[in-house]
Order: C-alpha cells, then structure tokens, then sequence
C-alpha cells in the first residue's frame, strides 16, 4: 500500500532527472568551502552570490536591471564523507549576448567563487558538460526523501 522510503527517493531522483532534461546545461562546476561547519543557509547564500557575480561579470548592470538574470543554475548540496558542504552545480549556456568569450567561463566561475566569495574554499572545479544524463544522475545521487538541499532558478 505504501512505497518504501528508498522507493520514494528513487522516485524523486527520477522526478528531478526529468524535471530538468527540458533544461539546457553547458557546464558542470562543483564548489567547496573553506570551514567545513558552515551552515547550509550560507551556503546557499554564497551561491547566490556566485550567480549574481557572473551575471554583472558577463552581461553588466544595466542588462542585468532590464532582462533579469541570465545565467541559470541547478545545484546540489551535499556533504563529503568529512562532513564538509559542498555544492555540485549545473549551469546554463550563455546567451550570445555575453560580453566575455564561453571558452573563459570556466575561468571565472572558478576565479569569482575563489576571489570574491569569503566562503568560498580552495578546490573548486569547472568543465565544460560531456554527458548530461550522467552528470544529472550524479548530482542527483544524495537526494533524500526532502529537497532541502536542492537549488535551481
């Protein structure tokens, strides 16, 4: 009568694989941070702030105020196995709009995360995406039966 609890997360990691095939994802970034006790609240406000950066870095302020945002990500917090937070992030193509050549996305992604966020910690990595069924399994992989730690916009 009732599904069990792993049936349940197995049926929410499905939902949320589908839910975002109709997403388009150019990049897969996973983000660490420097104090591994930090609150799950500032993590998800160091990746706002992530988003914001990038979104003044490639498009400027006054694109920002009359489009809204443009880069788009689905990210995934998870703990390692010390316990430490650390983000695993699917983020959108750029527009053609963008004032900065894609090939240096990665780049700044990285360099932003490094330089501008006090959180943020020493190993982070960006690469351009190769297999989207793949990485969205991945990301999916620690799902429990909440969405507590799940971002996109």
């Amino acid at each position: 009568m009732y599904a069990s609890a792993k049936s349940r997360v197995v049926d929410l990691r499905a939902a949320l694989i589908t839910m975002f095939q109709g997403r388009e994802f150019a990049y897969f970034a996973t983000l660490t941070f420097t104090n591994p006790k930090i609150k799950e609240q500032a993590a998800f406000d160091a990746l706002r702030m992530l988003q914001r950066l990038l979104d003044s870095t490639f498009y400027g302020k006054t694109r920002i105020r009359k489009h809204g945002k443009q880069v788009r990500f689905v990210g995934i917090l998870e703990r390692n196995y010390h316990q430490g937070l650390h983000w695993h992030v699917l983020i959108s193509p750029l527009p053609p709009v963008a004032k900065i050549p894609e090939y240096l996305f990665c780049f700044y992604v990285t360099h932003l995360w490094a330089k501008k966020i006090a959180v943020a910690g020493p190993i982070s990595e960006c690469e351009p995406l190769r297999n989207r069924e793949a990485a969205l399994t991945y990301i999916t992989k620690d799902i429990k039966s909440n969405l507590d730690s799940l971002y996109f916009d």
